[in-house]
């Protein structure tokens, strides 16, 4: 659930601050800079609005499928815009120092000003989009009565706007203001009491600070789950075969989950999902709409992928890629910064030059890149495992002898198409962390004929994952040895 516009918004800010990247000159004052900004954010709005009513009348007078392709496309760009303006604002007209300087650096009180005007905007989106969902909701609730489905009344636009923020940018919201607050609560400590036994500036307190941080990072992943659980809506999944059978997948492979939970939508959202990491505080979703929508067949395929991300770990690696990624990136942009001008010119300037903002932007970059396809590889390797599962695979049994079935593979992309086609999501539309539904399914169907027990994508994903540990064991060694801790 990790949103890009948040994960952005974040590693900017962290960016920032853990490299102390600042505009000392910066090439607007504070209140043009705002000004800016704000001005900025507000075309961003007033064009995705403008765009989407023109889209929203053309889809009543037509009922084209371009249209609502348009619509998408539309809240897309929308976002892209928002990210790149905010790092613009960032990096090079020193929007962060312009709000500590009106409000001052209180914990998470100067981050959530800095961080406020891209989600606004990013709210106004599906507020803007409200209208187009209510007509093809209102034109799907004819097809449910005449199949017996059940059928859940629109929200008001204020309700709906709320539900798409809380399920998409929430989820990674609060966790990560939460560990972006005690970083800087635990900074705060250390420079203004005695906490430490060291001097501030001595590589000892750098190394228990970094330390301090990572803890508090780990502490809070483990407790978002039940955090998430409150924000969202949810409840334990009704005893019943439903419950049964999922209960029956996990001990088929051997998962633990703290809970199993019906994720109430109001039909809004076909999904599954798994959160947490720790089993006695992880929790497995399906939402009411999945429930309601899918045949017996997907359902099953569904909540196979769903423990497909808990067997292979995905969460975990997800998190560890993004730490290697950023990192590495991060060292390499200060690392070429350091041969160009020298430690000591770096050190003495006051302000940061073209270099310095495209070495900042390509960092962010090159993290979000890169965890982009990591994430989408386990996406897949979660599709293959649902195929696996529905093969005959178990934990004490993989499989070996058999192939992939025509049956087991069309059964997901099936349940795929049918996530796709609830969710008004074009099939070819291409997304960050999952990639297209198109191109899963192909990939799905390409997998017929092969063994069960010796599919590429598991292969692709133990190289991936050898990388990464390799990556982020070197990145701990670069970084002990900058830090002097590797001799006297």
């Amino acid at each position: 659930m990790l949103h890009p516009l948040v994960l952005l918004i974040v590693m900017s800010l962290i960016l920032y601050d853990s490299a102390g990247l600042f505009v000392g000159a910066p090439m607007l004052s504070g209140p043009w800079t705002a000004a800016t900004l704000l001005g900025g954010m507000a075309l961003i709005a007033l064009g995705t609005h403008l765009t989407l009513m023109v889209a929203g009348r053309r889809l009543d007078r037509t009922g084209s499928f371009r249209a609502l392709k348009v619509a998408d496309a539309a809240l897309t760009i929308s976002r892209l815009a928002i990210g790149g303006l905010f790092v613009v604002a960032v990096f090079a007209l020193d929007w962060v120092g312009v709000v500590r300087q009106a409000v001052g650096d209180w914990v998470g009180v100067d981050e959530a000003l800095i961080g406020a005007p891209p989600m606004i905007v990013y709210a106004l989106g599906w507020w803007s989009f409200y209208p187009i969902e209510r007509r093809l909701h209102e034109a799907a609730m004819l097809r449910m009565f005449d199949e017996g489905r059940s059928v859940h009344l629109m929200p008001r636009r204020i309700g709906y706007t709320w539900e798409k923020l809380r399920y998409s940018a929430l989820a990674a919201l609060v966790p990560l203001a939460l560990i972006l607050m005690w970083g800087e609560a635990a900074t705060w400590a250390a420079l203004h009491t005695n906490v430490l036994p060291w001097p501030v500036d001595d590589d000892r307190s750098t190394l228990a600070l970094a330390g301090a941080q990572m803890a508090g990072a780990v502490l809070v992943l483990i407790l978002s789950p039940p955090i998430l659980m409150a924000l969202w809506d949810t409840i334990p999944m009704p005893a019943g075969e439903l419950r049964d059978r999922l209960g029956a997948m996990c001990r088929r492979h051997r998962v633990r989950c703290g809970s199993m939970r019906l994720w109430r939508t109001r039909g809004l959202i076909l999904n599954g999902a798994v959160v947490g990491v720790i089993p006695r505080l992880r929790f497995l979703l399906l939402t009411d709409a999945l429930i309601e929508n899918l045949s017996s067949g997907q359902l099953e395929a569904v909540m196979a992928h769903e423990v497909g991300h808990i067997r292979r770990r995905h969460l975990p690696w997800l998190l560890a890629s993004l730490v290697v990624a950023f990192g590495w990136a991060v060292w390499g942009m200060d690392a070429i910064l350091g041969a160009v001008f020298g430690e000591s010119e770096i050190e003495a300037q006051t302000s940061l030059s073209a270099l310095d903002v495209t070495g900042s932007a390509l960092a962010i970059a090159v993290g979000l890149v890169v965890f982009g396809f990591v994430s989408r590889l386990f996406e897949r390797q979660a599709d293959a495992f649902a195929v696996q599962d529905a093969c005959g695979m178990t934990r004490s049994h993989q499989g070996a002898g058999a192939v992939v079935t025509v049956e087991a593979a069309e059964t997901m992309a099936g349940a795929l198409d049918a996530v796709a086609r609830f969710n008004h999501i074009p099939r070819d539309k291409f997304t960050w962390r999952h990639g297209s539904i198109a191109g899963r399914c192909r990939r799905i169907r390409g997998l017929v004929g092969a063994p069960v027990d010796r599919l590429a994508v598991n292969r692709a994903s133990l190289r991936v994952r050898i990388a990464i540990a390799v990556g982020l064991a070197a990145l701990i060694v670069v970084t002990l040895v900058d830090a002097g801790i590797n001799g006297p």
